[in-house]
């Protein structure tokens, strides 16, 4: 299944970018970010026989904004947090499809405006520490969602040449393959990654790691994959094209595909979503 984010859309609601997706055929759409707005649940509940439905992240976004950080020190940030995650793992349930994916923690709690931003220095949790409250808390919602028959993904972060030098570290868990094999093996069985290969571009560029080795090292974790291409410096959600590193390397078995790809007409996803299959063989 290649599904089609509305990541990239932050002004409509989730429901009036894939009714717009919808006109131009396309039935496959995973539900990331967006207005706020929970009435849209009924009415995606309307159309789920007829699309495929998928919930990613910070889906349905709050009326308040926050960023989700499942790693936060911050008691208020991190209830918020998994609060938010319980609700969309609700809405997966409803929307008939029960998977959710969540981005890996942070060591500081940035605000809506620092996303995909360079941000300034901020005091940091020690990494041991957030590492081990988001182990803590994924293990709890796993929990949750064994119990109701949900699988959960964990999708890796992207780190930037710039976000490296202003916080003189990493300041984002589950960047390398060293630390999401760490947390992999310490997750339940219904816990597995969400690899983003253009975030692993970045990343791997930033801190001199090979990207194709990540791949083959997480390959036993990995459910599904978020597509999209860049320059290696920053995660700008560019078209895949038939040239883009990654096709070799993924794994052929995944559950599914989401195009990440922003900026496009509707019928341009399609066409992205066709060159997936021709290469994919899908």
């Amino acid at each position: 299944m290649i599904y089609i984010s509305t990541g990239g859309d932050r002004i409509r609601k989730g429901y009036e970018y894939v009714l717009e997706l919808m006109k131009h055929g396309i039935d496959a759409v995973e539900l990331s970010g967006g207005a706020a707005d929970d009435s849209q649940l009924e009415k995606l509940k309307l159309i789920k026989p007829i699309l495929s439905l998928q919930v990613h992240n910070y889906f349905p976004p709050p009326l308040e904004p926050f960023v989700l950080n499942l790693a936060s020190g911050n008691d208020e940030i991190s209830a918020k947090s998994i609060d938010l995650v319980r609700k969309s793992i609700n809405w997966a349930i409803e929307l008939g499809n029960p998977v959710y994916s969540v981005h890996a923690g942070f060591l500081f709690d940035p605000q809506p405006k620092d996303l995909g931003q360079n941000i300034s220095k901020v005091n940091l949790l020690k990494r041991d520490q957030a590492f081990e409250l988001f182990v803590e808390r994924i293990k709890m919602l796993a929990q949750e969602c064994d119990s109701k028959g949900v699988t959960l993904l964990i999708e890796n972060n992207v780190l930037t040449k710039e976000n490296l030098l202003n916080f003189g570290e990493n300041p984002f868990l589950l960047v390398d393959s060293i630390e999401c094999q760490k947390f992999m093996k310490r997750m339940p069985s219904n816990v597995k990654l969400l690899i983003d290969v253009a975030h692993l571009k970045v990343s791997a560029k930033t801190l001199q790691f090979d990207a194709i080795k990540m791949l083959n090292e997480c390959s036993e974790w990995t459910f599904a994959y978020h597509l999209s291409d860049n320059d290696g410096i920053s995660d700008s959600n560019q078209p895949i094209s038939l040239d883009s590193w990654f096709w070799p390397y993924l794994k052929q078995n995944v559950n599914f595909y989401v195009l990440e790809v922003y900026g496009l007409l509707p019928e341009e996803l399609l066409q992205q979503s066709g060159l997936v299959k021709q290469i994919l063989k899908i």
